[in-house]
């Protein structure tokens, strides 16, 4: 029972955040903690549409860290069947690709090669099938070590 009394407490601080959202981003469109708190809201609840919106928003108006990156691509591979499709698969690889050009990190780099190398290396041929849809190419290990 408190484990339900706490999501309809968590549900109603998301209402509530998000009725006052606009005029906040209007306020402040480039207050961090704004769209952390929306982000960390939403992530429980698990829409993943949702934290889209929010991540891109937020995006678009302020460079994020290294951890914030790392924890949206994690919110992107922990989708169903994530690395069985090219668009979910193309999807990461975009984050990646996004966070290695605005946030020139050797650890995101060798985080974005594990991750190619972990598809590479998978025994399931429908996710190398997929990641090879997806980077375009039988050889994309190469192609993203190429690029780092």
């Amino acid at each position: 029972m408190a484990s339900q009394g706490n999501e309809l407490g968590d549900l109603e601080e998301l209402q509530s955040f998000m009725d006052s959202l606009s005029e906040k981003l209007e306020k402040a469109p480039y207050d961090y903690g704004t769209y952390t708190r929306w982000i960390e809201l939403l992530r429980p609840v698990g829409d993943i549409g949702s934290l889209r919106v929010a991540r891109e928003s937020m995006l678009r108006n302020i460079a994020a860290p290294a951890e914030l990156w790392l924890q949206l691509i994690e919110d992107e591979k922990s989708q169903p069947d994530a690395l069985q499709r090219p668009e979910s698969i193309a999807t990461i690889r975009d984050l990646f690709e996004r966070a290695t050009a605005e946030y020139m990190s050797v650890s995101m780099w060798q985080r974005y090669i594990d991750f190619v190398k972990e598809l590479e290396a998978s025994d399931n041929a429908n996710m190398r099938s997929a990641a090879a849809e997806a980077f375009e190419s039988e050889n994309y290990l190469f192609s993203v070590l190429q690029g780092a």
